[in-house]
Parts: structure tokens; sequence; C-alpha cells
């Protein structure tokens, strides 16, 4: 099982929707559910379209909670910066963090990182670039 942490709107775009969208349909043997925030209405309609199921959350706490019912073995965040506090959580529940896009303190704590727009020349050993 796979939660899939996405949001997109006017401000921030649907770059992040089209990758996950992507990457889900790609992974059709899995059980993949979208987690969206409630007030991101451009991001759900994709989604929507894409007929995957999901879920919408108020915040990350919401989202947790919620998590509960589903019991996902991967967890994969294309949210942008994580705190830690978050990613700690997540950890602590036992899930397998993926995150895209991730230069917050979060990222420090997740399995893996993949960060195609962002370069570091000394990352730590979970973070992949390009």
């Amino acid at each position: 099982k796979i939660a899939i942490r996405v949001d997109g709107d006017y401000d921030i775009g649907l770059g992040h929707i089209y990758r996950m969208l992507s990457l889900a349909s790609r992974l059709f043997y899995h059980n993949i559910r979208f987690y969206l925030n409630e007030a991101k209405t451009l991001g759900i309609d994709k989604v929507k379209e894409n007929n995957f199921p999901m879920s919408l959350i108020r915040d990350d706490s919401d989202f947790i909670v919620q998590l509960q019912d589903f019991k996902p073995d991967i967890i994969i965040n294309d949210i942008l910066d994580t705190n830690e506090s978050y990613i700690l959580t997540l950890k602590k529940k036992g899930f397998f963090v993926v995150n895209f896009e991730d230069l917050g303190e979060g990222a420090y704590y997740a399995d893996l990182i993949f960060n195609a727009l962002y370069e570091n020349s000394n990352p730590p050993k979970q973070h992949y670039y390009g």
C-alpha cells in the first residue's frame, strides 16, 4: 500500500500532481491512495480526472490520523520542504518515507529523497539528485 501526499493549486501549480500521477500510473499493481489538502481544489480535480482513490485532509495532523485506516507501507510526500516533526512522526509509526523536492529539515529523516530540481555537491546517502 502506498499513500501519496501531494497538493496543487494556482499558487504552487500542478507539477507535483502530474509527477505523482505519472508515478502512480506505473505502480498499477499496488494499492495507492492520494491525500490532498481540501482547500487546494485544482489538484483535487486533476486527481479525480485520473480516477485514483483519494482522501481530503485539513493538515498534516489530519493526514496522520487518516493513515491509521489505510495503513500504508510507503508514504510518498511531494509537498516541498518538510519539517522534522512531521517526518519523525511518520517514521515512529513505522512508515517508509520517500520525499520529492525536499530541502527542509525533515529531509534528513526520510528514507529516500529525490531532488530533480536541486543539486547538492555533498548529499546525504539517502538523497538523489538530477
